[in-house]
């Protein structure tokens, strides 16, 4: 049995991760990468901003399967704070959907997301979440 995440990121990164086929996160956040294995399946949840001179909605993309144990790697694929997320693992596309979508509609959707006022809040602070099934299932058939 695998498990299920939403990892949270920027425009300028998503599309860093999905040209590296590589997921980072920073020391602070390294307890929540510890939780994923191999064959373990991550969505990206792409906050709202700017890229390349254009504003995008807060949006959902991407279902990559994780194939490689966590490891450490300081060089610079990341462009946020001059950070370099350097908690690692290799990930792999197996939805071939690389087309965001507008994540608003699932808001009343998602156990995750339907009882906060503030929904935003969910995501702060934090690199990923684990998803329960019937969330991961809302968000694959959104995504399709």
């Amino acid at each position: 049995m695998y498990n299920n995440f939403i990892c949270i990121t920027n425009w300028q990164n998503y599309y860093k991760i999905i040209e590296n086929n590589v997921w980072g996160v920073k020391k602070s956040s390294l307890n929540q990468l510890n939780k994923t294995s191999k064959w373990d399946k991550l969505i990206f949840y792409i906050k709202e901003g700017r890229w390349q001179g254009q504003k995008f909605a807060s949006s959902i993309s991407g279902i990559y399967e994780v194939v490689s144990d966590i490891f450490y790697d300081e060089s610079k694929i990341f462009l946020y704070n001059n950070e370099t997320f350097p908690y690692r693992i290799k990930i792999k596309n197996i939805s071939h959907m690389n087309s965001p979508k507008n994540f608003r509609p699932l808001i009343p959707m998602l156990k995750l997301t339907k009882n906060s006022i503030r929904w935003g809040v969910v995501f702060m602070g934090k690199a990923m979440i684990q998803l329960d099934n019937m969330d991961y299932e809302t968000i694959i058939k959104y995504l399709k």
